[in-house]
């Protein structure tokens, strides 16, 4: 998101409530979201919170390519079978109906 809008000629930063507010979510959601990014390094503090002024960050020096923080649905339905059946993916943002139907490595149902 900071990167799509940085072109590098200014030093984009925002706080957690913009970062709810550009990517829908509650303030509450985007903080959960936002403190392992920022204890992995993907942000730094450019401006400390002052009283009722929030604290403003930008990009860290580790960028996220290529890393995966959340496992993939069929990933976890691999580890947890017990819970197949219909699961929100939410990285997708689709539903996905696995096949519980036999002892086999869980397949995605094609066609849902």
């Amino acid at each position: 998101m900071l990167e799509k809008e940085n072109d590098g000629s200014k030093d984009v930063s925002l706080t957690i409530r913009e970062l709810a507010q550009k990517s829908g979510d509650n303030y509450d959601t985007a903080g959960k979201w936002f403190k392992p990014a920022f204890e992995r390094g993907r942000f730094k503090i450019k401006e400390d919170a002052k009283g009722a002024r929030a604290a403003k960050y930008v990009l860290g020096d580790q960028k996220a390519a290529n890393v995966t923080i959340i496992p993939a649905t069929e990933d976890l339905a691999k580890l947890y079978p017990e819970h197949l059946g219909e699961i929100y993916d939410p990285i997708t943002g689709e539903t996905i109906q696995f096949n519980n139907n036999s002892t086999d490595v869980p397949m995605l149902n094609k066609g849902t």
